[in-house]
């Protein structure tokens, strides 16, 4: 499964000029840290960078002596920018570390700190309804619903989880009747003309889709962005 974060980012450059100066880093290594811009169009952006971390880390051997040593990492971004509304971006980084802190330190310092981030979130039940029409799925199924805020009463509010053989997103639906409710995540099972997969989405900006659907969804998702990715 393809793990995407998803978080809002406005530059107060123009994206050609991003994108020239992201092909003058391109392919040069800068303080062990490398760069590659892999593809680029009017709306979009791709590329990938690697960051060189070291640590030093405590280690107690057998003898329980401690003892320093260093510690080497290369967290990997690939990520996209790809235009979102009137002033703005979606920075798309795929299976991405822990941390996204190199990957923003390397872009405030590259746009000279003409850009801010914003955490992103999603329309669970607004990406339900549209992965429906999005091109080549021939259908969607809930196997898991989270939901959160349901009124219990004038002082009581409850989250609910429900899993379903058949769709748990129509079966919430018909439980919970007319009380107002928010999907914090969903377990999808999507069949495309090409194949079948699972697709999890979470409220907080986080997508997980199977590689054998991964194309469909994530260009169905840049498609219908502005319906799921909330203001």
């Amino acid at each position: 499964m393809i793990k995407v974060k998803i978080v809002k980012f406005f530059l107060e450059l123009p994206l050609n000029r991003l994108i020239e100066k992201f092909s003058g880093l391109s392919g040069h290594n800068v303080q062990d840290n490398s760069f590659t811009l892999t593809e680029f169009n009017e709306n979009s952006v791709s590329a990938v960078y690697v960051e060189k971390v070291v640590t030093r880390e405590t280690v107690i051997d057998l003898q329980g002596r401690e003892s320093e040593v260093e510690v080497v990492r290369f967290p990997r971004y690939e990520f996209q920018l790809q235009k979102f509304g009137s002033d703005g971006f979606l920075l798309l980084v795929f299976n991405p570390p822990r941390s996204l802190k190199g990957l923003v330190e390397f872009l405030l310092k590259e746009v000279d700190g003409h850009v801010y981030f914003r955490e992103s979130k999603i329309s669970v039940d607004g990406f339900i309804e549209n992965a429906k029409s999005f091109d080549s799925v021939v259908g969607v199924r809930a196997d898991k619903i989270k939901a959160k805020g349901i009124s219990i009463s004038s002082s009581s509010y409850a989250d609910v989880s429900v899993s379903s053989s058949v769709n748990a997103y129509v079966d919430l639906e018909e439980f919970l009747q007319e009380k107002n409710f928010k999907i914090s995540s969903a377990r999808l099972r999507v069949r495309t003309k090409f194949g079948s997969g699972r697709v999890e989405v979470s409220s907080t900006g986080l997508l997980g889709v199977d590689e054998s659907v991964f194309d469909e969804i994530l260009a169905g998702f840049i498609k219908s962005s502005k319906d799921i990715v909330l203001a």
